[in-house]
């Protein structure tokens, strides 16, 4: 739904009009230009069309464009003319929230004030951080601005930074994400973006001096990331910090410009230097412009290269990468004149409404005590509108400091991040349009902080009361109440938790506004009972009344979420501003990985609301967790190609209201890659009617996934088990899987032992021995007599839980009628227990014992083994009552036995596997040999599956192999691997008998194989050195009944029943691994 500003009165609608009636003909609607995305095709071109120019430009025309001025714009390049290109000169200006300086670049009151880049990120939407991003474009663009000095990608690392708002938050995928949608929306709109500061630039006390200490896995992960998703974005320009980085300038450091962000991450556009931040020095450093001029002029880079300080191939590849954005953007064709003092409006009613949109949606409610909120406007309500914070500013536009009140409602911080506005909707006056009026509510108002005893009494004769209060804070030089820009503390200003306290001392519905910043502190008076809601509003920018009666009336229903955590305590953070007067400044990263709400999970610290946190007017369930890919370990940094996609279903629990849900995707990593507990990697918004569902999906990159492999110096993926989270929050995760990276090596963390109960049988009805993981109530058997049923009378679903409740992941046993067989009654418990809360199971055997189809497996992590033989129940039934809807992933389907119809066929398991099946790196298609089977049927299946799923992904072959032609299972395993030699194959589970009944036979069917005794012990060993010294057997398994706990294979005839069949209790194995 687009929502349209509301009035203002006639002024605001005839403002309106004239921005309508003098929108640019060349501001189109976002559709039109969108997502035409930089490729390296373009940048090649764009590139040598630079270096054509390039060449044709003297020594003095080329020091003009590696440096600037301070004119109308905050940098300037002159014109010059050549014969194949008229330049008309370059602009530069702030900033990251709209158009800077806009009283002296187009007029004053011309141009949007957007919400922060904190709010864009707490909206967790991409696509209105692009539009944002495409919108502001325009306006640059329009105003003849060929370079917006935005957006702002430094992490939040410390919560009273001054700058944090300008940015996107605590985390380094989230800012990097931002970062390059804004990136693309205004190189989109034809804007070249200037991402900054590069790099470590985390506070503004010292900010020309202080050294920031940081180790080179911090660097890249942390601080580096989101400029390198800016780069592959292709951002035009960055711009370097002030700051020194190990013991340099940034500026003038060659491994922070040259190696990692040239060379490493392959910028190709020009780094532009923050004021002052470098000459000489720093273009040897590769800084390609000095700004504004004064530190190093034309006239001096001319005498450095006449001089032979700076070389001519150097200052000439400054300038084409200058030039390269240029061309690239097509600033070259029709692109407007550089307005100085003439006054054009470039801000449009769609952009008006992008602003509202914005503000509403990034608000995040906090608390919402008996469902209070929404409110909606009725006669004779009476609302106290209550705080400073919520009337107007009263120095708007004024040049200090720099856009931005420090009195009235606070709508973004100070300095040359922020931006004018054309008009601003105040808290109060939307309040009094929103729920006022005739036959309206009764809105009563106090507009300071400081007459207490004027707030009790106002608030004590309302209804509601809604207490507006705030802090600010910006660029360092500008000073407010000692605050240099990062404030002193993260408390509320203007004694805001006194306000708030006293007016719920009166007030029973006492609602709070909060527009900061950042964090502040609110242990204070957050679970006062009397305090029904809490609305974090941030820096809304103009629009910031309407957006915030959108959310109090219900008119939009919040979906913001934190993108830091809110501590308790200022001292739980695990980073501070130094403060230091002594020069040099130092500020160590000891945190290292540990930003934000990485420092509360590890250090188990309980926040008061957690990263990603915002409630909703309505609740959500997460359901159905699939994740299907694959990625092989090693050096990777590829963000082009999907290696997982992710997907779950949220439901809208409300049956009367609609609303939007972010769901968040974390991963854990294996714990000797020593990153954080858990790391975001992924989010998706979806809106959802009353009562509906919907899928959400996630996906994830080579660069998602690997880490920083200090002694190898590149992004690496590390082979093993990475836990998969996903929820409404860092802490609220309602799913959880696990993905693999590269094969399951033989030193795996998953034990395949340690849930797996194995039998020896020496004589007919007794079970002599079982490992200490056994069933213990499983103690007795019916006699073997000439039938191969079974049943265990005496074991029970509660035993089965008892004795495995302390192992990882539990197995579910179950068998038919014609195979082992839990009571009728027992193996319905079980299924109960499965999907009642017992959702660690992660092993599940059927041998023909399908659950009801009212069963559910909902709650089971993964089933990683599906089998079974003679007895198994029709696989399309099984599809068709859902048996595998909701199950992570399947290992391996049964043996392709053409002797049994019951058997899975190429054609069911390719259906299985596309409909239900997501390929962790655990699938396979099991291909098993039953006696009947010839030894090429394995290869045979395969081929007939891979035709059929010609997308599927097998990332290993399991082997089973059972019956009694030993002398065939080599030549089996090696006609497999003849046919698919990049296939790694598992024996997932081995076991014969010995061929002396039928040895010639045998021989002239399978061919003999290299261990062709009589004996099973003989057999045994001969196989097991033979599948040690096969490179392409990754695992293998020797079947649990032929051994006893000593690990000795009993005695050939105790595997014969007397009608010549094994004696094995299906389903129950032990595993061997090559290492024992």
């Amino acid at each position: 739904m687009m929502i349209q500003p509301s009035r203002r009165d006639g002024l605001f609608i005839s403002l309106l009009f004239v921005l309508f009636i003098a929108w640019p003909s060349f501001i189109q609607p976002i559709e039109a230009k969108r997502h035409h995305h930089i490729t390296p095709t373009n940048w090649t071109s764009a590139l040598d069309r630079a270096r054509e120019v390039v060449l044709q430009l003297s020594v003095d025309t080329l020091a003009t464009l590696a440096t600037g001025t301070m004119a109308q714009c905050a940098g300037k390049a002159p014109a010059f003319t050549i014969p194949s290109l008229t330049f008309k000169g370059f602009c530069l200006q702030d900033g990251p929230t709209g158009v800077n300086w806009g009283g002296w670049v187009g007029g004053g009151g011309n141009t949007t004030q957007f919400p922060v880049g904190m709010n864009a990120a707490q909206t967790w939407d991409r696509e209105l951080i692009y539009e944002r991003g495409f919108m502001m474009g325009e306006e640059f663009k329009a105003l003849g601005i060929n370079g917006a000095m935005g957006p702002g990608i430094n992490m939040g690392r410390v919560a009273a930074a001054g700058r944090n708002w300008e940015s996107f938050g605590s985390d380094p995928w989230m800012i990097g994400e931002a970062g390059a949608l804004t990136v693309q929306g205004l190189q989109d709109a034809g804007t070249i973006a200037i991402a900054k500061h590069y790099i470590a630039n985390e506070q503004e006390t010292s900010r020309f001096t202080y050294d920031a200490q940081i180790d080179q896995r911090t660097y890249y992960e942390v601080y580096a990331y989101p400029f390198l998703k800016a780069v592959r974005a292709g951002t035009g320009s960055i711009m370097c910090a002030l700051n020194k980085v190990n013991g340099t300038v940034a500026c003038v450091n060659n491994a922070v410009q040259n190696i990692v962000l040239k060379n490493e991450f392959g910028f190709k556009g020009f780094i532009i230097s923050d004021w002052q931040g470098g000459a000489l020095n720093g273009a040897l450093a590769g800084m390609d412009v000095a700004m504004p001029g004064q530190l190093y002029p034309a006239t001096a880079i001319k005498q450095d290269v006449v001089a032979g300080r700076l070389s001519l191939a150097r200052l000439q590849d400054m300038v084409q990468r200058v030039l390269a954005p240029y061309f690239l953007l097509g600033q070259d064709q029709n692109f407007p004149d550089q307005i100085d003092n003439n006054p054009k409006s470039v801000s449009t009613p769609a952009h008006a409404a992008h602003a509202r949109k914005m503000a509403a949606d990034s608000a995040v409610l906090l608390k919402n005590l008996n469902s209070f909120l929404p409110i909606s406007p009725s006669a004779g309500l009476r609302i106290a509108v209550i705080g400073s914070d919520a009337g107007p500013p009263s120095r708007r536009n004024s040049l200090f400091p720099f856009f931005t009140g420090i009195d009235g409602t606070i709508t973004q911080g100070w300095g040359s991040g922020s931006a004018p506005m054309p008009y601003i909707i105040d808290p109060l006056q939307a309040i009094r349009s929103r729920y006022g009026g005739p036959g309206g509510s009764l809105v009563s108002s106090l507009l300071t902080n400081w007459d207490l005893a004027s707030a009790s009494s106002i608030a004590a004769a309302a209804d509601v009361a809604i207490v507006f209060v705030c802090s600010n804070s910006g660029e360092g030089g500008f000073v407010y109440d000692t605050n240099t820009g990062d404030r002193n503390n993260i408390s509320l200003w203007f004694q805001g938790d006194n306000l708030i306290r006293t007016v719920s001392s009166v007030n029973a519905n006492t609602i709070v506004v909060m527009h900061t910043p950042g964090q502040v502190l609110m242990n204070a008076w957050n679970t006062n009972p009397n305090v029904k809601a809490i609305i974090w509003a941030g820096m809304p920018g103009q629009e910031t009344g309407n957006g915030l009666v959108d959310i109090l009336s219900g008119d939009v229903n919040p979906s913001g979420k934190l993108v830091y955590t809110i501590a308790a305590a200022e001292a739980d953070y695990g980073a501070t501003i130094n403060f230091s007067p002594q020069e040099p400044v130092l500020v160590s990263y000891t945190d290292k990985l540990l930003v934000d709400y990485r420092w509360f999970d590890a250090l188990d610290k309980t926040p008061l609301y957690e990263f990603g946190f915002g409630l909703s007017y309505t609740t959500f369930t997460y359901c159905n967790l699939m994740i299907k890919g694959y990625a092989d370990p090693g050096p990777n940094s590829d963000d082009s190609i999907v290696l997982y996609n992710i997907t779950c279903v949220i439901t809208n629990n409300s049956n009367r209201t609609a609303g939007a849900e972010v769901a968040q995707l974390y991963i854990g990593y294996p714990e000797v890659v020593g990153e954080p507990k858990r790391v975001l990697r992924g989010f998706d918004k979806i809106m959802l009617a009353p009562g509906a569902s919907g899928t959400v999906e996630f996906t994830l990159t080579a660069l998602d996934l690997a880490y920083w492999d200090v002694p190898m110096h590149v992004w690496n993926l590390y082979p093993g088990q990475y836990m998969v989270w996903v929820g409404a929050s860092s802490r609220d995760i309602r799913l959880t899987g696990f993905l693999w990276i590269g094969r399951i090596p033989t030193s795996t963390t998953v034990d395949f032992h340690a849930s797996t109960a194995y039998f020896s049988a020496t004589t007919a009805g007794n079970v002599v021995s079982t490992s200490t993981a056994a069933l213990h109530s499983a103690t007795t058997t019916n006699s073997y007599a000439t039938t191969t049923a079974y049943s265990y009378a005496t074991a029970t679903a509660s035993g089965m839980i008892a004795t495995t409740g302390s192992v990882p992941y539990r197995p579910i046993l179950l068998w038919s009628k014609t195979g082992l067989a839990w009571p009728d009654g027992d193996a319905a418990n079980l299924w109960a227990l499965a999907g009642n809360g017992w959702n660690r199971v992660s092993w599940l055997y059927t041998y023909g014992a399908w659950p009801p189809p009212s069963a559910s497996l909902m709650s089971l992590d993964f089933v990683p083994m599906l089998w079974g033989c003679a007895g198994i129940q029709d696989w399309d039934t099984a599809i068709a009552h859902g048996i595998f809807d909701n199950v992570t992933a399947v290992l391996a389907f049964n043996e392709p036995d053409e002797s049994t119809q019951s058997d899975l066929s190429p054609a069911v398991a390719a259906e299985i596997y596309k409909r239900h099946i997501h390929p962790l790196s655990q699938l396979g298609i099991n291909l098993g040999a039953p006696a009947v089977s010839p030894t090429n049927k394995g290869a045979s299946w395969l081929k007939d599956f891979f035709t059929l799923c010609k997308s599927c992904a097998v990332d290993f072959l399991p082997v089973h192999w059972f019956g009694n032609r030993c002398i065939d299972l080599q030549n089996y395993l090696m006609n497999i691997h003849d046919s698919y030699p990049h296939l790694p194959i598992w024996v997932t589970e081995w076991a014969c008998t010995p061929s002396s009944s039928s040895s010639s036979n045998h021989e002239e069917e399978g061919g003999g194989g290299s261990c062709n005794g009589t004996s099973i012990n003989t057999f045994v060993q001969c196989t097991t050195s033979w599948m040690a010294s096969q490179s392409w057997i990754q695992r293998y398994s020797y079947y649990g009944a032929m051994r006893d706990l000593g690990g000795h294979v009993p005695s050939s005839n105790a595997l014969l029943s007397p009608n010549g069949t094994m004696n094995t209790p299906l389903g129950v194995f032990y595993v061997q691994d090559k290492h024992g």
